[in-house]
């Protein structure tokens, strides 16, 4: 005999109770159909649960790229300050290297030009396309201006060196007159006041009054302080890059042998001593032993190649 189920229900104050009965094959599609059921609305549940999650992540993301494209132009807005600053240096370079006679820079050599597709890291993946171009613009900058800052920097170390040399070659160089006074007798042949015959002068007279100030004219050392038949009182100091200069027919010495002297400190009084007509300073200036005009330096101070020459 088959198997039926039998349901029941009512009240106990009810007048009338109800009695269901099924067979097992009912009894199982029914429920078949109810666990399909529960199934679905949990699969629709599961759908709609996924769908706002993926609603709410776009909203995140959307809310994020807007504070990344902020945050993006804020930096662009950053590097585009920095390269302003940057060719205001670059300008004051250009001013320095032109008032001290340096060779300028290339222009072309300062833009540092960039090219190519910088590499960007995988958590960039996820961004938009625009925005992913927008990084990679941003890259470029940096990129740029960090190569311009180090192009910068060096080429500062390389003024700085240059103009450190220039101020040493200025110190070391004797670009002053050694006294104030006339010019008597340039340098180069010419008749000789004493001996009456053409003879080479080695240096220039420069005349003045008894004691007038005599200076050195670079910074060095006193090699020698003696008196000699024709220099009469005169001093010799040793300079830097091969100079040596001389100071004679002095009234006084005031500087002894292998004292250190600076640019432009007194170093002797102006005399007629040794084989002199009168009052005047006999000036020397030799490089590397051989003798020298003096007017070119004098006359040529600021421009310091000509010490190199």
């Amino acid at each position: 005999m088959r198997k039926r189920w039998f349901f029941s229900f009512g009240h106990v104050e009810w007048t009338k109770s109800y009695i269901f009965s099924f067979s097992n094959r009912f009894f199982l599609f029914l429920l078949f159909f109810v666990s399909l059921f529960a199934m679905l609305l949990l699969w629709k549940g599961g759908v709609a649960v996924s769908y706002f999650s993926k609603v709410s992540r776009q909203d995140k993301l959307e809310r994020e790229n807007e504070i990344l494209k902020s945050q993006l132009a804020k930096f662009s807005a950053i590097i585009d300050s920095v390269k302003g600053d940057l060719s205001v240096i670059q300008s004051w370079e250009s001013e320095i290297r032109k008032q001290r006679n340096f060779k300028p820079v290339d222009p072309q050599i300062r833009e540092m030009g960039i090219g190519g597709v910088p590499t960007l890291d995988s958590a960039t993946s996820e961004l938009s396309s625009d925005l992913r171009l927008d990084c990679a613009f941003l890259k470029l900058q940096l990129e740029q201006l960090t190569a311009m800052s180090e192009l910068e920097f060096e080429l500062m170390g390389e003024l700085r060196k240059n103009s450190e040399f220039r101020q040493d070659m200025y110190d070391y160089m004797p670009t002053i007159y050694p006294v104030y006074g006339y010019v008597t007798s340039p340098f180069g042949y010419r008749i000789h006041p004493i001996l009456g015959r053409k003879i080479f002068h080695e240096g220039i007279d420069i005349a003045n009054k008894k004691g007038t100030l005599v200076h050195a004219t670079a910074d060095g050392v006193v090699s020698d302080t003696k008196y000699s038949s024709s220099f009469g009182n005169n001093i010799l100091i040793d300079h830097k890059y091969g100079f040596s200069t001389r100071y004679a027919h002095l009234s006084k010495l005031l500087v002894k042998d292998g004292q250190k002297v600076k640019k432009g400190e007194v170093i002797g009084l102006m005399g007629s001593t040794g084989r002199s007509t009168g009052t005047h300073l006999h000036y020397e200036v030799r490089r590397y032993g051989s003798y020298r005009d003096p007017e070119p330096y004098l006359a040529k101070s600021a421009d310091l190649d000509l010490a190199v020459n």
